[in-house]
């Protein structure tokens, strides 16, 4: 596993999953990286105040936890291109059902 990539499953394993009162082994926690445009990013991940400075591709390294009810659990972190600012990102819980993933803000 790469360095940079042990910094985002330490932070979510250590810092995140306590805070929301989960206890997870960083090798239950899948991990990926995307690009997004700032129309694509959901403000309950970056609020909008935050989102508006930032350029307008993003790449967002997220990890994801799922629980054994189907809840799944992200955090992430962003960073845009040429840009070293670190913009911290969820976390966020989504119940999956048959087809569909389902959030708390109704998406």
């Amino acid at each position: 596993m790469e360095k940079e990539e042990r910094i985002e499953l330490n932070w979510f394993t250590k810092m995140i999953a306590p805070l929301i009162g989960l206890k997870v082994q960083e090798s239950e926690v899948s991990s990926e990286g995307v690009i997004l445009f700032k129309d694509e990013v959901m403000d309950c991940f970056v609020p909008a105040v935050l989102l508006n400075e930032l350029p307008e591709k993003l790449l967002f390294e997220t990890m994801i936890y799922e629980q054994e009810d189907g809840t799944e659990w992200i955090g992430g972190s962003g960073n845009g291109f040429g840009n070293e600012r670190m913009v911290p990102a969820g976390p966020s819980k989504s119940r999956r059902s048959r087809n569909k993933t389902k959030s708390r803000w109704g998406n």
